[in-house]
């Protein structure tokens, strides 16, 4: 008998608040509805699914409170894992640091961090999720992993997919044939945004070589309408942007690699591919009709984009761990 990791996180000298969510993965929610439950955590969120979400700790947000997933930044994933659409079925905990950040996440932020830690229970499970909604929303969620015990061999799959076309009613102004603005209640277009996962994985646990060895694959990424400016001002009929990222990862745990001291590694590498379209010449009004008709020029630029985004990035990071005061014992 003893104290969980999870309680001997509660009760170190980190400023920490800690939340299982194993309650919250057969309700299928997103991880932003889940991290606001947390006392002196806000999640304010500018519009439908899909739409950026800020999260204030203790008052702090944006680069003060960096996220984290199992302890690498969540920005090298790619924009199709944010945070606000990251579902509750790939994750065993939730981690909130308010203030001083452990150094062995690798952050220099100053007002705290949330670290999301993914399931890595050794047994077999099988988890098939879906559910629907207003705005013709669906989320479909297939988690599995299987495990020999005996070869102490494990395989898994998880993997998400979301869309909503968000076209909930809103108060706007609408110009008449004379161009003064008219108050009406009309539904948002071009709105959809839809966000997908297929993340395989593979390798082995509690060997003499090494407490966990796992080689991963992954495709995600997102599609998304951009329907206005950022105050509203101006809608937008055919801007679009979509991402999509392949990576691949290997991580290696052990303690005790020599005496007193635990080793920790990951190494990754992802490419990463976007593409921004702003190429009409139509004027659009939020009733989604076309107004009028530009001479040049896109709709949010002054020039037509039609422009394709390609990034690369190799990560390599160790944590080495020594500990002189604990006693064991290595036979």
């Amino acid at each position: 008998m003893g104290k969980s990791k999870t309680q001997r996180l509660r009760e170190s000298t980190a400023n920490v608040s800690v939340l299982q969510t194993e309650n919250f993965r057969d309700r299928n929610t997103n991880t932003s509805d889940i991290v606001k439950q947390i006392s002196g955590v806000n999640v304010r969120q500018t519009g439908g699914f899909g739409s950026n979400a800020e999260i204030y700790v203790n008052g702090m947000t944006g680069k003060s409170i960096p996220f984290f997933l199992d302890g690498i930044p969540l920005s090298y994933f790619g924009s199709g894992l944010g945070l606000n659409v990251l579902p509750a079925n790939l994750i065993e905990q939730i981690e909130v640091y308010k203030g001083v950040v452990p150094v062995d996440l690798g952050a220099d932020a100053l007002g705290g961090g949330i670290n999301i830690i993914t399931r890595k229970s050794y047994s077999d499970y099988l988890d098939v999720s879906y559910s629907g909604g207003s705005f013709n929303s669906h989320k479909v969620n297939l988690n599995t992993q299987l495990v020999n015990p005996d070869t102490h061999w494990i395989f898994g799959l998880h993997s998400f997919f979301n869309h909503s076309d968000n076209n909930y009613k809103v108060d706007v102004e609408i110009p008449d044939e004379f161009g003064n603005p008219i108050p009406a209640t009309v539904n948002r277009f071009h709105d959809k945004f839809s966000n997908y996962l297929v993340n395989i994985y593979t390798g082995v646990y509690d060997k003499d070589y090494a407490d966990r060895l796992v080689f991963s694959a992954r495709y995600s990424g997102l599609k998304d309408d951009v329907q206005h400016n950022a105050i509203m001002a101006q809608p937008y009929g055919e801007v679009t942007y979509d991402e999509s990222t392949l990576g691949a990862s290997l991580e290696y745990e052990k303690k005790k690699v020599i005496k007193k001291t635990d080793i920790k590694w990951y190494s990754a590498y992802n490419r990463t591919r976007g593409h921004f379209i702003d190429t009409t010449l139509n004027a659009y009004t939020w009733d989604g009709k076309i107004f009028d008709r530009r001479t040049d020029g896109g709709e949010i630029s002054t020039s037509r984009n039609l422009l394709e985004l390609t990034s690369q990035n190799v990560l390599n990071r160790i944590n080495i761990n020594y500990h002189p005061g604990r006693k064991e014992n290595l036979l």
